[in-house]
């Protein structure tokens, strides 16, 4: 077995590395302290885990390890077991544990890649493309993480997703770095196809006045798999997501985009057109946000996210503090949101567990929409712009909420909404539509479509409001039932009002 032994001082210890991304060892001399060069932990023709260590003192002694870049102290016996990675046995039952040494070459790093199923954690995980990238992938996030301590991103770097992240794996990329304005990471899911391609038969933009809204038909698309998920023509420069199938070859759309999150180009109007081919997506799954509030621009686009709300035992959240982000084509699943000034919600979906988006100043919500699951809305100022579709669930507004619908383009649309109310504010908050011609449509529905609490201003429009419910009225107010004809309307007693 191979073994290269030489003393050098620990000060100067330093590595370059190659173009694959597999750094190599640069070695100094000194007469205190001794580095070995490995090719990987458990990979290789030289071994970290099976590297005789007789004769080679505590504390002094380094390996550089090629596959991850990284140093590692040869220690007296921990107590702890092994952790891949982090810590590795050695065969006199010492310990060989990581020093997390910033590595230039992984900073530098336009892609990485994480592939949960096929991945390995000693294989470079990043490349000068996507496809570089995606032929050499790490299998989790946390050393994903490892490799990128001490950054501070000033480009834009991709993360791809290429499967579902298990629980065991549900890691914050504490690491990453970029605080000044320039950074935009960004993890970008790789998706996987519902069923076969479809062609556009018919396609009919919403039309509020006859609560009617975007219309795809093609043969099969109906289908009940196909509800809740991305879909995308064939070029995947339109998206929206399917928020019902009125038949078997019919699905009612939320807001078609032409939003592209890695360019950070495109726009909240689309129509698919008759011909075009069209395909269903399902997301890989992020067990939590993975950004900190260290990242000023932190983004995702084309996954799941799952949050707090999934696992109420353990929770998690979101923190975002003053940072921006930026979600996109992304279904949001039970996440605790914290903070964040001018953050953007592009094109996403709300479905599965309840989500709270809490104290999130200036936060846009452009072409959503919720899905069988309720949205709290806490503390902000939500602004929403272009479309926003309830299907099957509600809206919370809590106290301190004041959502604006604040786009001469904006609209909500409420479809089979059952019982209860689908959009609620609570006392001190108020939800405003841009201006009376501001539509708010749909049918289905059962229970109220506006309810609020004493204390709460609110405005809504009169004649723009088409939107249908099987209630005795539309609109309860500080405990009375109205309906949207009696706007403006002051509830004296409650200290409520709506106006148009």
């Amino acid at each position: 077995m191979k073994r290269v032994l030489l003393l050098f001082p620990l000060m100067f210890f330093g590595c370059d590395g190659d173009l694959a991304g597999r750094p190599k060892s640069s070695i100094a001399v000194s007469n205190r302290s001794g580095a070995l060069s490995v090719d990987g932990i458990s990979t290789g023709a030289t071994q970290l885990s099976g590297m005789s260590v007789m004769g080679l003192p505590s504390y002094t002694t380094f390996a550089y390890v090629e596959s991850v870049g990284d140093s590692f102290m040869l220690v007296p016996a921990t107590g702890l077991s092994e952790i891949p990675n982090v810590l590795v046995d050695a065969p006199d039952g010492r310990q060989w544990t990581r020093q997390g040494i910033p590595n230039q070459i992984f900073l530098a790093a336009p892609f990485f890649a994480i592939d949960p199923v096929g991945g390995n954690d000693e294989n470079a995980c990043w490349g000068a493309s996507l496809a570089a990238a995606d032929a050499v992938p790490c299998k989790t996030l946390a050393e994903v993480n490892r490799r990128l301590i001490g950054s501070d991103i000033s480009t834009t770097v991709v993360f791809h997703l290429l499967a579902d992240v298990p629980p065991t794996d549900s890691t914050v990329m504490t690491n990453v770095k970029s605080e000044h304005g320039t950074g935009y990471p960004i993890f970008v899911g790789k998706k996987t196809q519902v069923g076969g391609d479809y062609s556009v038969s018919a396609y009919a933009t919403h039309v509020p006045a006859s609560n009617t809204g975007f219309l795809l038909s093609a043969p099969g698309i109906g289908a009940s798999g196909n509800v809740g998920h991305l879909i995308s023509n064939a070029a995947e420069d339109k998206w929206a997501f399917i928020q019902s199938a009125p038949t078997s070859d019919q699905v009612r759309l939320t807001q078609p985009n032409t939003w592209n999150a890695v360019a950070f180009f495109g726009g909240f109007t689309a129509n698919f057109t008759v011909g075009e081919t069209v395909r269903v997506w399902t997301l890989p799954v992020l067990q939590q946000f993975p950004w900190t509030a260290n990242v000023q621009y932190p983004a995702i686009d084309q996954v799941e996210v799952r949050g707090v709300f999934s696992t109420p035992s353990d929770p998690t959240q979101a923190i975002f503090g003053s940072s921006s982000p930026l979600i996109s084509h992304t279904i949001i699943n039970g996440v605790l949101w914290q903070g964040s000034s001018q953050g953007g919600l592009y094109a996403v979906l709300f479905t599965g567990n309840y989500s709270n988006l809490a104290s999130a100043q200036s936060l846009f919500i452009n072409a959503s929409g919720v899905q069988g699951a309720s949205l709290l809305l806490s503390s902000g100022v939500p602004l929403f712009q272009y479309g926003f579709d309830i299907e099957g669930g509600e809206l919370i507004l809590t106290s301190s909420t004041n959502a604006l619908v604040n786009d001469s383009t904006a609209y909500f649309s409420i479809f089979n909404c059952l019982g209860g109310s689908a959009i609620s504010a609570e006392t001190g908050s108020s939800f405003s539509v841009y201006n009376p011609n501001t539509p708010i449509y749909g049918t289905g529905n059962t229970g109220f479509i506006y309810k609020a609490s004493a204390g709460s201003e609110s405005a809504l429009s009169k004649t723009a409001s088409t939107v249908v419910t099987s209630a005795a009225h539309s609109i309860s107010l500080a405990g009375t039932s109205y309906d949207f004809s009696q706007i403006p309307i002051t509830n004296s007693a409650g200290f409520a009002s709506i106006r148009d």
